[in-house]
Formats: structure tokens, C-alpha cells, sequence
């Protein structure tokens, strides 16, 4: 996935991203992502994923994006505490210690709990209204806690009941909305061009299996230059 930000006097930034089919001649899932125009200095900056899957339903997915240029823009992030509860059942003790577990659910018979609590860099997106509206895992975060990368995990259904279907076969629906912050960058700055990597990727079916490894295949867009400053187009 990647992204240029268009170069204008005004400061506007044009945001390209790709479009990834799964297959080269009949593709079985398509992401992509359409244009984005903001400006310098713009907070809460939407960027709308859209996804068509064919053939296979989608009950999960996991994206790790990352920016090359943290100095134009960066993922929306917010300080949050993390508490994560496992539930285990003992399979052997030894005396009154229990040498041997299995993790299990809180619904189901356990005989001891663990919590872990963090702090972690929350990425800020949005699923109003979108395909995985619903779903009773949604989770962004940064592992750098800098911004610039961004790991976006879903789950449709969790191991408790009730159970939340996956997304149907479907064609063009926002799957989630991505939130950005562009800093206030000077006029003088030519070089106007972010690149968003997606460097690991998986959309699984209901059973969990991964339904393809994403090729990224370049979405070509052509501008004409209506008023030119030497080699620089102003607009």
C-alpha cells in the first residue's frame, strides 16, 4: 500500500493508496483506498479502507501500515491502559501447585485467572457504520508508539457466545476508517510524497485461514498542469 502526496502551492495534499486484489485474473478480495485531499495542518484526517470479497466471507483481518515520512503525517494515537484477563484450567498439580494448564474462557470451567495490564499507543480509527461495525474485537495500535505504524487487528466472533457473523460476499463497502494528523508544513516544502507500507496482511474466513497473500498492484491516477512556476506546477 502505498501513498504520494501531490506537491501545490497551496499546501493541499493529494493522498494515493493501491488497490490489492488477491488474484491477478479473477481476484477473490479487493482493499482498497481512494483519494484524500487535506490540508497542512488538518487533524483528524479520515482515510476510508473499502473492501470487496467475492466469493469468501470475512470474519477477521490484521494490518500493519507504516509511514516513511512521520515528518508530513502520522496515525491519530491516544495513551490507553490495557487490561487483558486469561482464563486457565489446570490439568495437573503437584501438591497444592498446579503444574501443567491450558487456557480456556471465562464461560467455560477454570481454576485460576491472570491479569496483565499496559500502556500502550491506541491508534484512533473509526467502524461507524462500516463492515465491521459490530464485531467484538476491533484494535489499533502503534508498536513504536511514535504514529507512524499502525496494526489494526478485528475479530468478528469470540470464543463466548452470542455469535457475530463474518462480512458476506460483498463489493465496495468501507470496511474501517483509518485517522490521521498532518502537521502544519511549510509552502517551501517541495517534497510532498508519503509512502503507507503494508508490510504483514492477513483477511481469514470463519475458520481462521488466511483466504490469500495481497500482491500490491499499483492504481494509477494522471494530472494535468494548468500554471506552471519553471519545473514546479502551482496548480
Amino acid at each position: 500500500m502505498s501513498a504520494f502526496v501531490h506537491s501545490l502551492t497551496t499546501g493541499v495534499i493529494l493522498v494515493l493508496l493501491l488497490s490489492w486484489p488477491g488474484q491477478a485474473q479473477s481476484p477473490r478480495l479487493i482493499i482498497q483506498v481512494d483519494d484524500v485531499i487535506v490540508h497542512p495542518g488538518q487533524q483528524n484526517v479520515v482515510i476510508p479502507i473499502y473492501m470487496s470479497n467475492f466469493t469468501d466471507s470475512v470474519a477477521g483481518f490484521q494490518l500493519w501500515l507504516q509511514m516513511d515520512r512521520p515528518d508530513i503525517a502520522v496515525f491519530q494515537l491516544g495513551i490507553d491502559t490495557v487490561v487483558d484477563t486469561s482464563y486457565w484450567n489446570c490439568l495437573q498439580y503437584s501438591g497444592p501447585d498446579c503444574i501443567d494448564s491450558v487456557l480456556t474462557t471465562q464461560a467455560s470451567p477454570w481454576d485460576f485467572y491472570h491479569v496483565d495490564t499496559s500502556i500502550q499507543a491506541g491508534g484512533s480509527i473509526d467502524t461507524t457504520g462500516t463492515l465491521c461495525s459490530g464485531w467484538e474485537f476491533i484494535d489499533a495500535r502503534s508498536p513504536s508508539g511514535l504514529g507512524y505504524d499502525l496494526q489494526i487487528t478485528g475479530l468478528a466472533n469470540l470464543l463466548e457466545p452470542p455469535i457475530t457473523p463474518g462480512i458476506g460476499p460483498q463489493q465496495g463497502g468501507v470496511l474501517i476508517n483509518l485517522l490521521a494528523d498532518v502537521y502544519a508544513i511549510p509552502d517551501s516544502m517541495t517534497e510532498r510524497t508519503v509512502t503507507i507500507y503494508a508490510t504483514t496482511s492477513c483477511f481469514a474466513r470463519p475458520d481462521g485461514q488466511c483466504i490469500l497473500d495481497f500482491v500490491p498492484v499499483p492504481e494509477t491516477t494522471c494530472f494535468i498542469c494548468t500554471q506552471w512556476l519553471d519545473t514546479i506546477c502551482l496548480n
